[in-house]
């Protein structure tokens, strides 16, 4: 049952409570308790808040399972899309170049559902994978960082530097 008689109050603790859960081991059990515990109005917000807590603490494997639970629950396909973006980089800080390729792929090609919004949050971040991912490969580069290179370079035709 929803508390509802000081809605901010509820809404503040449960952003504190993700930020509890964020600082000690976590599982699947307490990302579930926190989408039935927080508010309607944050439930989401609170995972997500929660995800990149674990990605700052570089809590990959936690964040990871933290972005791939609130991403069955978005419906803003920018919000869907950056999860993924966060999904693929955190395959790729775990060195498993192939899932991150195609979490990434998946990733641009819901780029058209964005229906014309030009989101340059969404944008930078798709670019940002691929050149960090360069960069770690820079003196012997993957054909899975080619391919990655390729899917961005596909859908963001613009952009000159990429294609140096």
């Amino acid at each position: 049952k929803e508390f509802t008689s000081d809605t901010g109050l509820f809404e503040e603790a449960s952003r504190d409570y993700a930020t509890f859960l964020a600082k000690n081991p976590l599982t699947q059990k307490q990302i579930e308790s926190l989408l039935a515990l927080s508010p309607s109005s944050t439930r989401i917000a609170n995972i997500q808040a929660l995800a990149y807590d674990l990605e700052r603490l570089s809590k990959k494997p936690e964040a990871l399972m933290a972005w791939s639970f609130v991403l069955r629950h978005l419906t803003v396909p920018a919000d869907k899309l950056a999860a993924m973006l966060s999904i693929a980089q955190l395959h790729l800080d775990q060195a498993d170049k192939a899932l991150a390729l195609k979490t990434y792929a998946t990733a641009i090609n819901s780029w058209d559902e964005l229906k014309g919004d030009s989101n340059q949050e969404v944008r930078r971040r798709a670019r940002t994978f691929v050149v960090s991912w360069n960069q770690r490969e820079e003196k012997t580069p993957t054909r899975e960082l080619l391919q990655a290179y390729e899917l961005y370079l596909g859908v963001f035709k613009d952009d000159a530097d990429a294609y140096i």
